[in-house]
């Protein structure tokens, strides 16, 4: 299926620069309809309807983080308890928001979605049109129309809802049962449950920006001043950002300092600081150059952050980040903000590029008058501006000797060269392939920028052979191998497809160990890897076993002819009845994901044979899953035999990972007998 992000140019041209709210200049005015300016009020604020321009946001819920990326995407991190870190598909983001077990986003189009608790009690929101900001709280949410009116759905028992007297509103928060308005003359309304005083905002004035907590509110001046209902933040200055959760409070300095209340002495190891964000009881720090932190709490992995990019990037002189479609406008929005400057210009073949121009691979990008950058929007390898099958067609022509690409369409391609300096493959041909089909996003960072755990060793394994697909890496085990897949059908000499590698290692020789290899020749809705259980060397997927045992109670390894050095079972094992010990990252067909366990179990001896092909989807066999109906079943299905009841039921529309080994306790001619680990996206 081809697709365009020229809809997408189209609605970003709505976005305008220039609103004067008091911020870090990343703001624009935004709707199908452009609010009409305040007129000042007697303490000389004006605010116009404004949200950061998609330069990086972070949100913040009870045990999960959200950050949204300048190319439109959101990425994940913390426990997955409702479904609330399930927004690896989300595209065109331009806001987020988070409480609870609950993630919000706002699109480029003014469209709204939803992923975790009480998310269907909230569905009247998805009907929403000409939405610019959401937030959300205890079961219900908000949306700030280009109107600068609210719309509100969800539970109202305290009044949180009773919003639809509000109008010139510029910013809206909520939490617990309270909501909170920003009006354009610096004054804050709220709604909702006021047993905390979380309400009493009455006589704030000089608002710049407002946030909410379970039990508070809290704003910064104009003057940099920091209020709150609960706690006294008298002795905060030059705040630019603030937000608040169900045990915290923090800011951001005009310095890019953090405070914390309570005091984090952990803060102060965070410079370069641009925006906050809360949950229960850790923050989300986004850096200025897009780089985030994380302080608090990480019972949940919630603080898994480290190496995300939000902002754009420069890989050499590339500049890499922006969603494909994105106006000359909101790029130069973006890099003002990011770099300080506002004297950013964008050149196309030497001409100046105006506001409503979509960018494309090749843009120059100017800063101060010098040359910054050339910009480069990965898939856009014809440069122009639209991502389709003729992209990938591009890149097999170079693959095959037929065409050139060079510079900025190279990097757009994602050309990898071998230590000599010979092309070996396109670290783009898999994501172009996914975005195509409609499998996945097509996401504008990659490598460290990525936060990738195996993007380095992915690359350097295909420069030696190209039929890498993927890595498996699973904690406390000596489970790390690269996967594979062959899909070379015009050699004669050995099997089609996948079962090469079923006696082969990752470097093609022969062995009865195999290697880790894939069913599938694309990512695909259901995933499914293999490989043996090498009881004897304790290698391959052998220790899937120990696993298995470690949870069910066993202090070593039991199978039959097991002579793994390290078959005495220790802690150190995955616990999956812990949310981290669930948690395995796979890579596979250039698709980096967390995916959480939610049913094992070792299928026996004298198993149908068609328990493999209906656990992996076959579609040979007529098993390939395509209707809600039919994944619920499934998913129902592994549950009721899973050995251990890890209190995890994914939803239909998830992604999915089966993960396959030969059983333990048979003869290896017995191939029905398997053990499965089913997996679900998550991060």
């Amino acid at each position: 299926m081809k697709k365009s992000f020229a809809l997408l140019m189209a609605l970003l041209v709505l976005f305008t620069v220039g609103c004067s709210k008091p911020d870090d200049g990343d703001t624009v005015t935004i709707g199908n309809s452009t609010p009409t300016p305040a007129q000042s009020s007697d303490n000389g604020v004006s605010l116009t309807l404004s949200q950061p321009v998609g330069s990086g946001m972070v949100a913040a819920g009870s045990v999960h983080s959200l950050g949204a990326r300048t190319d439109g995407t959101v990425i994940a991190a913390g426990h997955n308890t409702a479904g609330q870190n399930v927004v690896a598909t989300w595209a065109n983001v331009v806001a987020i928001a988070a409480y609870g077990e609950l993630s919000a986003a706002v699109t480029a189009d003014g469209k709204v979605l939803l992923a975790g608790k009480n998310a269907d009690a909230m569905s009247d929101a998805l009907a929403w049109t000409d939405i610019c900001a959401v937030a959300v709280g205890e079961g219900f949410i908000l949306g700030l129309k280009a109107d600068g009116t609210v719309a509100f759905a969800g539970d109202n028992a305290a009044g949180q809802g009773d919003v639809s007297g509000w109008s010139g509103i510029v910013q809206i928060a909520a939490a617990g049962s309270h909501s909170l308005g920003l009006k354009n003359d610096g004054t804050v309304v709220a709604a909702g449950d006021n047993a905390a005083n979380q309400g009493n905002v009455s006589g704030w004035s000089n608002v710049v920006k407002i946030a909410a907590g379970k039990d508070v509110s809290v704003a910064v001046t104009s003057e940099g001043k920091a209020l709150s209902t609960k706690d006294d933040l008298s002795a905060w200055a030059d705040v630019k950002d603030i937000a608040a959760g169900d045990a915290i409070t923090a800011a951001v300095t005009g310095a890019g300092a953090v405070l914390c209340m309570p005091e984090n002495a952990d803060a102060s190891a965070i410079s370069g600081a641009a925006a906050v964000a809360a949950g229960a009881e850790h923050i989300i720090v986004m850096k200025a150059d897009g780089a985030v932190a994380g302080l608090g709490s990480d019972s949940d992995f919630q603080l898994s952050v480290t190496g995300w990019q939000l902002r754009p990037y420069m890989e050499d002189t590339y500049l890499l980040g922006f969603a494909p479609g994105a106006t000359a406008a909101r790029v130069k929005a973006i890099l003002a903000a990011q770099t300080g400057s506002a004297n950013i210009a964008l050149k196309a073949n030497g001409a100046d590029m105006t506001d409503n121009d979509a960018v494309f691979t090749g843009v120059e990008v100017l800063k101060d008058g010098a040359a910054y950058g050339t910009l480069v929007i990965l898939g856009d390898v014809n440069g122009d501006s639209i991502i389709n099958a003729a992209d990938a067609e591009s890149i097999s022509k170079f693959l095959s000797d037929s065409t050139t690409l060079e510079g900025a369409f190279a990097c757009a391609a994602g050309i990898v060269k071998d230590a000599d300096g010979k092309v070996s493959s396109s670290a783009t041909t898999e994501a172009l392939n996914n975005y195509n089909t409609g499998a996945a996003p097509l996401v504008q960072f990659r490598s460290a920028a990525a936060a990738s755990l195996y993007a380095a060793k992915i690359a350097e394994y295909k420069t030696k052979n190209d039929d890498v697909v993927g890595w498996i890496q699973i904690e406390g085990t000596n489970i790390d191998y690269p996967i594979m897949f062959d899909d070379d059908p015009s050699d004669d000499s050995k099997p089609k497809g996948a079962w090469f590698y079923n006696y082969h290692t990752w470097d093609k020789k022969e062995s009865d160990s195999g290697s880790v290899y894939a069913y599938y020749s694309q990512f695909a809705q259901n995933n499914a890897i293999t490989a043996h259980n090498a009881r004897v060397s304790g290698t391959m997927f052998h220790q899937l076993h120990h696993i298995q045992e470690y949870n069910l109670g066993s202090a070593k390894c039991a199978g039959r002819n097991c002579k793994d050095p390290v078959n005495q079972l220790t802690d150190v094992l995955p616990d999956l009845k812990t949310y981290k010990g669930r948690i395995f990252t796979v890579s596979i067909y250039g698709v980096e994901a967390k995916w959480e366990v939610f049913a094992m179990y070792e299928a026996p001896k004298g198993e149908p044979e068609d328990t493999l092909y209906y656990n992996i989807w076959f579609p040979g066999k007529n098993h390939w899953k395509s209707t809600p109906e039919e994944i619920q079943e499934w998913i129902n299905k592994q549950i009721s035999r899973s050995e251990v009841d890890l209190g995890v039921t994914p939803l239909p529309s998830e992604t999915f990972l089966t993960i396959v080994t030969c059983g333990n306790e048979h003869e290896d001619s017995d191939a029905n007998g398997r053990l499965y680990f089913f997996l679900h996206r998550v991060g």
